[in-house]
């Protein structure tokens, strides 16, 4: 069971790594806020491009997205504090609110001493991934990266 959390919570995190263009008309179908259906904690809520991520109703990461003809692609455009420090095992925690990619590299860099490169090896802020296929049938979201599957229940 834990194998699929992290290997859905993996899923997500790639998709959320993929370059985003914003201009285009989203499909509204995505809109509202979907659960994970192996954790049933881990939350997604999409709205006309705008996009936030939930675990056990701790933010963590948001960004921005295009959905259009079954492919999503989303750029992530900002960290949780608190959580993106506990999800890289970092100390002293940040504060719990919203920081941008620049400022998090800044922070990584003047407080943890962590090269560019560490950071872009690490951390994969510069990654790109090709687009992750979705489909939405009745109240569940199916996203497929080829690798693997997550399913999501609309709340």
């Amino acid at each position: 069971m834990a194998n699929i959390r992290i290997s859905t919570m993996m899923l997500i995190f790639g998709l959320i790594l993929i370059g985003c263009n914003n201009n285009s008309t989203n499909d509204s179908k995505l809109n509202g806020k979907w659960i994970d259906e192996v954790s049933g904690t881990y939350e997604m809520k999409f709205n006309n491009g705008i996009f936030e991520t939930f675990d056990n109703g701790e933010p963590i990461f948001k960004g921005i997205y295009t959905a259009i003809n079954g492919m999503y692609d989303a750029e992530i455009t900002h960290f949780f504090g608190n959580r993106f420090c506990i999800s890289f095992r970092l100390e002293p925690l940040l504060d719990k609110k919203w920081y941008s990619i620049n400022e998090l590299k800044n922070i990584l860099s003047n407080n943890y001493f962590i090269t560019d490169n560490e950071i872009n090896e690490q951390f994969r802020f510069d990654q790109k991934s090709p687009p992750i296929k979705y489909s939405i049938v009745d109240n569940k979201l199916i996203l497929s990266d080829g690798n693997g599957e997550g399913i999501y229940i609309k709340k």
